[in-house]
């Protein structure tokens, strides 16, 4: 599909129904019509374009999942693709004179090469059990990296990393004696494992630094569980109305924690070095965060200490 970013969201939510149904639904004056599907879909586009009308380069964007998450939306969505691959402008041009050392085989062997691969049905692919292992260690370290709240790879990282690794044996000629079947060996996963990690882990789509940072609102270190004992020793109530609800606007905190305007900034600061709360796009409302309700049940509650001149 070429220049994805012209496609409505609720086209590309259709296609996620297709792709995961594999079935497609065909609506008519006269009724509808229903039809297997068994697609797989590649997407080519430039970015989508800002409420302004404007393109930010890839390279002023915090990371590639700022990129896709404008394109395709939904993360179930943006999960439902194997492997996400930014291109952007090159620092340096190939003279159309240049010439490469070897020549390239003709175009009709990787049309032929193809059309073989395609042409194979399930019961031609072979994997060994020894394969199977590698291909699950692997899909787990890339999760142990890379998992977020976007599902790049997530719990479907097996079948990502094994339908690459599929592709590159076919690519590859992998067969058996008949050259009917394809055979998935280690050196296939290995290298499916390095391109899906090659795809994300580089300056330009940036995602282990996005994991990272997004992992300090989701983890909870023991220096965490310390800091929040520590403020609900003089913020006992606004600390629990916390605990209680999911979404607070400023002021209502601040009525909750009964304190003026500056004191009220440096605990809401605070809590914010802390990665206790995130704040929505708008910044008009205070989410508390994984690590803060993770830490909240590890702390003693029954400790706290009245602020001067509090009435009992």
């Amino acid at each position: 599909m070429e220049e994805f970013s012209g496609a409505s969201k609720d086209l590309i939510s259709s296609l996620t129904d297709i792709r995961s149904s594999n079935m497609v639904r065909i609506d008519r004056v006269n009724g509808t019509t229903v039809a297997p599907a068994m697609v797989r879909m590649l997407s080519i586009s430039n970015q989508r374009k800002n409420s302004q009308g404007e393109t930010i380069p890839i390279r002023q964007q915090s990371s590639g999942v700022e990129v896709v998450t404008n394109l395709i939306g939904a993360a179930e969505d943006i999960g439902r693709y194997d492997f996400f691959i930014l291109i952007d402008k090159p620092d340096n041009y190939i003279s159309p004179n240049e010439r490469p050392d070897l020549e390239a085989f003709p175009k009709e062997s990787y049309m032929n090469r193809v059309r073989w691969a395609w042409s194979r049905n399930a019961d031609q692919i072979i994997i060994p059990d020894d394969v199977k292992e590698l291909i699950v260690h692997n899909a787990d370290k890339l999760n142990e990296r890379f998992d977020c709240h976007i599902n790049f790879f997530g719990a479907e990282a097996w079948k990502k990393l094994t339908r690459t690794a599929i592709a590159t044996a076919a690519m590859m000629v992998s067969t058996d004696e008949t050259y009917e079947n394809i055979v998935v060996r280690a050196e296939h996963v290995e290298w499916a494992k390095n391109f899906l990690t090659a795809c994300y882990d580089n300056d330009l789509f940036n995602l282990r630094n996005y994991v990272d940072n997004e992992r300090k609102f989701t983890t909870c270190p023991d220096t965490s569980v310390v800091a929040l004992q520590g403020l609900y020793r003089t913020n006992k109530n606004l600390i629990v109305q916390m605990s209680r609800g999911t979404e607070f606007s400023q002021r209502q905190l601040q009525a909750l924690a009964g304190l003026d305007n500056k004191e009220f900034h440096r605990v809401i600061s605070t809590f914010a070095e802390c990665y206790f709360i995130r704040y929505t796009s708008t910044g008009e409302r205070i989410i508390p965060t994984e690590r803060f309700r993770k830490a909240f049940r590890r702390i003693n509650t029954n400790e706290y200490m009245q602020r001067v001149g509090q009435e009992i």
